[in-house]
């Protein structure tokens, strides 16, 4: 993202047939050879893994920010694979308890822990306890993704 008069704008877009590590490193060695001495401070992306980790190795002291939007979505879709969309739009406890989870994006990396531990506190306080068991097992496996995943899995948080 270039910044020109406080305002943000994007510097590359790409085109590709696929999205592998090895697409990604092409493309950024491409990028280097028009301008050797780019060497960005911060890249803002989606949390493709691929996309990541070519980051990281072609430019190693970039700060790479995950889009906020991009992981309100990954977390949507896997609401809807758990068959939790329903209850999601018609309980607000369950609302909240997703809203919560996809806010966990937007603290400081070291809170995320935290965070996320505040999140398994309210999942047993406010909703445990009313649910059917499937139902509840379908949180435990939605928080097992969110930990492994987005804490654990070193995306970027």
């Amino acid at each position: 993202m270039g910044i020109s008069y406080d305002v943000g704008f994007p510097l590359v877009y790409a085109l590709m047939s696929r999205k592998t590590e090895q697409a990604y490193n092409a493309l950024f060695m491409y990028i280097k050879t028009i301008e050797p001495t780019w060497q960005p401070q911060t890249i803002m992306m989606d949390f493709e893994r691929a996309s990541i980790n070519a980051i990281r190795s072609q430019f190693p002291r970039t700060r790479i920010v995950g889009c906020w939007f991009h992981s309100s979505q990954s977390l949507w879709r896997k609401i809807q694979e758990l068959g939790l969309t329903r209850l999601y739009k018609i309980n607000r406890k369950v609302y909240d308890f997703f809203r919560m989870a996809m806010a966990i994006a937007l603290l400081p990396p070291e809170n995320a822990r935290e965070g996320f531990m505040e999140l398994e506190i309210f999942f047993q306080n406010n909703i445990y306890n009313t649910v059917e068991p499937d139902i509840s097992l379908k949180f435990f496996q939605f928080l097992h993704y969110f930990n492994k995943t987005w804490l654990t899995g070193n995306l970027i948080m």
